[in-house]
């Protein structure tokens, strides 16, 4: 689901919930509304896998109600605590809660049918026709508890069996059972209330392997009800198959609430103050400039975005700016450790602030004569700095073809011009020779010799450009239009030879009618 507010700092709360098994689950969680917000939009999803399978989503129930402050608690009134000294350990601890006004016995007597199964016949929870194909019985060689367990049999309609209990309104319960299959993929139960609203559940439970498993689930029974019935099941396959379910060791325990409740572990060390002002500027969805005025004892941060262990909290000093330190991701910024990085009301980021630490020759820090420290921070989410590496990898690749491809076109056109003006010089050579053939009878000695040396003189200029086009295909590396010079200069040459002799013998004719 995605939550937006209206507030300046256009706030957003973003969350994943586990599906497990193919029941009806809640989700519920407690939302700090952020300062000049008055109006919030829900969205909620369903997000393709894998392109081909065509993934299904129901959501229903909603509620948004505003929590009304009921009383206000002192932690440190010695009257309502006590105080247990324990020796911590390393690699984590147990603690365990007791409440004298609950007993924690198992309200299911028969929990693992040493006095026979629930019920004498087994249930037909899919009576959809008269050809049900059931079963059920105690096994004695597959068993968790005591000296049988419950089996379940299906091949068409499932088998069911069923017992009731009895709860208080209000009230928290612990259910646990095992379960297990040979050739079943789920086990299914159902927990019906006699409230006036009838509340009921259901739900599947994968299995995995052949081993016995367990299931555990805290239960909130509704206002009103006085009798939880809970069913489990054997589901038909493909009407074929014998489908066995097994199920054991089944417990119900009244415990107390502890959705409110609060415990002290351990005592802060360090004296932790809010600094006198925190201020921020927004850059952009994923960087905030904060301002910290007068922090003089450790504090908390925390910002309003979903908690990710990407999102950063930096020292706005020299190696975050400049061209390169905004956007770079190889940079190694002044931050805090991850190690103080923490999910604040289990959904937040918060970040642990020691200014002593932190402003030991830092120039993001300006310490005042009273000895607090003004910090400049940055507030960054991590992989946004390798969206705009890859960003600026793809421009300039861009920018590379663009200009390769210009090159080629001018290129192109630099050559094509040159050979235009090299056909151009042969057709005035072709038409200056058919010229003077057709007047060499009616002309005078003196034209005709202006003439042949015209010609040589176009013939040389023609061998000329000939020259220059080969050396620039050359040049440029071009196969076919080395080729084309080469050939031109062998024609040109081969005409100049031809057009010798002619003239020459056309001057001796022209000496013989003189």
């Amino acid at each position: 689901f995605y939550l937006g507010f209206n507030d300046p700092a256009k706030t957003v709360i973003k969350d994943s919930a586990n599906v497990s098994g193919n029941g009806w689950q809640k989700y519920s969680r407690k939302i700090n509304v952020p300062e000049g917000a008055n109006e919030v939009s829900l969205s909620v999803y369903s997000k393709s896998t894998d392109g081909v399978e065509n993934i299904i989503n129901r959501y229903d129930n909603f509620k948004f109600s505003k929590l009304t402050e009921i009383e206000k608690i002192n932690l440190f009134e010695g009257s309502k605590f006590e105080k247990i000294a324990v020796d911590l350990k390393e690699n984590g601890n147990e603690f365990e809660y007791q409440n004298s006004d609950f007993d924690y016995k198992n309200i299911i007597d028969n929990f693992s049918f040493e006095n026979g199964l629930w019920e004498k016949k087994v249930g037909d929870c899919h009576n959809y026709d008269d050809k049900a194909d059931l079963a059920m019985m105690a096994n004695r060689e597959e068993k968790t508890e005591g000296e049988q367990s419950l089996q379940l049999e299906a091949r068409r309609h499932i088998a069911c069996t069923s017992s009731a209990f009895p709860v208080k309104g209000g009230g928290s319960y612990f259910l646990s059972f095992d379960y297990q299959s040979p050739n079943s993929e789920i086990a299914s139960y159902y927990i019906g209330y006699n409230d006036s609203n009838k509340t009921a559940f259901s739900e599947s439970l994968p299995i995995t392997g052949t081993s016995w498993q367990n299931f555990a689930k805290n239960l909130t029974i509704p206002e009103g009800a006085t009798e939880m019935t809970l069913y489990v099941y054997a589901k038909e396959s493909d009407g074929e198959k014998n489908i066995i379910n097994r199920y054991d060791n089944f417990q119900l325990i009244e415990t107390p609430d502890l959705s409110n409740a609060y415990y002290f572990v351990s005592e802060p060390k360090n004296n932790i103050q809010e600094p006198k002002s925190i201020t921020f500027d927004l850059v952009n969805p994923t960087k905030k400039l904060v301002h910290v005025e007068s922090a003089t004892a450790p504090f908390f941060l925390a910002m309003s975005e979903s908690f990710h262990p990407q999102w950063q909290l930096q020292m706005n000093n020299e190696k975050i700016q400049g061209l390169f330190g905004k956007w770079w991701p190889f940079v190694k910024p002044d931050r805090v450790s991850d190690d103080k990085h923490y999910k604040l009301d289990d959904f937040l980021n918060a970040w642990y602030v020691e200014p002593e630490v932190l402003c030991q020759n830092n120039s993001a820090c300006t310490k005042n004569d009273d000895g607090s420290y003004n910090i400049e921070m940055v507030i960054e989410f991590w992989p946004q700095r390798w969206f705009y590496f890859g960003l600026i990898i793809s421009v300039t690749t861009l920018l590379g073809c663009i200009g390769y491809l210009v090159y080629e076109f001018i290129k192109k056109r630099t050559l094509k011009g040159e050979i235009e003006k090299m056909r151009s010089r042969i057709s005035a050579l072709k038409r200056f020779l058919v010229g003077s053939w057709l007047f060499v009878r009616g002309i005078k000695k003196k034209d005709v010799v202006m003439s042949f040396r015209s010609i040589v003189g176009q013939i040389k200029e023609i061998l000329r450009e000939a020259k220059n086009i080969s050396r620039i295909f050359f040049q440029k590396s071009i196969p076919r239009f080395k080729k084309f010079s080469i050939d031109f200069v062998e024609k040109a040459q081969e005409t100049t030879k031809k057009a010798k002799p002619w003239i020459g013998k056309t001057i001796e004719k022209i000496k013989l009618r003189a």
